[in-house]
């Protein structure tokens, strides 16, 4: 896989490819990956615990995220669109990526 881009894995085996400095907008997901381990050393992290669809709108708001801190909104910010069915799971999840 190129430097650039992370794998991360759902508990379904589900992929998402990552942008690296987007992933890292997640402080677990930078830790992972500075330290010497199995995570860093083949740009794949598995969360067994985290649903696919949650893990997807991680990812989406990790875009989102560096799309604000670089700009490309200007001054007037979009809302970032969270479905109110999984908003509890979706805060359970950010908590411990720590986003």
């Amino acid at each position: 896989m190129h430097a650039d881009y992370v794998k991360l894995v759902a508990n379904d085996g589900r992929a998402f490819y990552v942008r690296r400095h987007c992933a890292e907008v997640s402080g677990t997901i930078r830790s992972m990956l500075l330290v010497d381990c199995v995570e860093s050393r083949r740009g794949e992290v598995v969360f067994a615990q985290i649903d696919s669809d949650l893990l997807e709108h991680c990812c989406d708001y990790f875009y989102y995220r560096r799309q604000c801190e670089e700009g490309a909104y200007g001054t007037e910010l979009p809302t970032f669109p969270v479905p109110l069915e999984a908003s509890l799971r979706l805060l359970t999840v950010a908590n411990y990526l720590n986003v």
